[in-house]
């Protein structure tokens, strides 16, 4: 029997560069499938994953083995986290500052621009998100269920919309740990993916694992 694996990873779309870092992992895993984190606009950028003509290409170009979910939109929260850096233009006008750091109007705000950016490469009906950094508060989970998000990941626990909870009493549930790993930049973080078994184990995006927990409810 194939043992079931749900792999993820943050940061996609960081930098350009480090696709090549998915594509070396295919290579070594041919039947991978693996839910992307993904920020529309890392650090400010100036020109949008969604502007730019070689990350659309190979979304589109690769979609039988990564789907896409949220991770925050600038991703650039480091530079107001401890409260040890001394204050910056950034942080002055609020881009600096991460998820649990923010008010309710300025998640919302961000979370919903994100949405709008990376709907369209997003699996249908099922919207997920993580927060940068794993920085979350309380309004970032009332952001999530003001916007539909059918999930959340926490580190490397998912989060589940519970359809079985009174209307007015939905919240969100552990269902499932992911195989994780943080960072798409760095090898060392992933490479003890190789040591999988992939003969032996199913694949899943993590659209496919909730469409299992929820028995195609979602």
């Amino acid at each position: 029997m194939l043992e079931s694996k749900v792999m993820t990873m943050d940061d996609f779309g960081a930098e350009w560069k480090h696709d090549s870092n998915l594509e070396e992992i295919k290579r070594r895993i041919p039947n991978l499938k693996i839910t992307l984190f993904t920020i529309p606009a890392y650090h400010n950028n100036e020109l949008k994953l969604i502007d730019d003509k070689r990350y659309v290409d190979w979304i589109f170009n690769n979609r039988d083995w990564i789907e896409i979910a949220s991770h925050g939109y600038h991703h650039n929260g480091w530079n107001a986290h401890y409260g040890s850096t001394p204050m910056d233009k950034n942080i002055i006008e609020g881009k600096g500052i991460v998820e649990g750091k923010r008010t309710y109007d300025q998640q919302y705000e961000l979370m919903k621009k994100g949405l709008t950016e990376l709907e369209r490469f997003m699996p249908p009906g099922i919207r997920g998100y993580k927060s940068p950094g794993n920085h979350m508060n309380s309004d970032t989970v009332k952001v999530l269920e003001n916007l539909s998000f059918q999930y959340y990941m926490f580190l490397d626990t998912i989060y589940l919309w519970d359809l079985n909870s009174a209307r007015q009493f939905k919240r969100f549930i552990p269902v499932h740990k992911s195989e994780h790993s943080p960072h798409i930049q760095t090898p060392l973080e992933y490479e003890h993916w190789f040591d999988i078994d992939f003969n032996n184990t199913k694949f899943m995006f993590v659209s496919e694992q909730i469409h299992e927990i929820t028995n195609g409810r979602i």
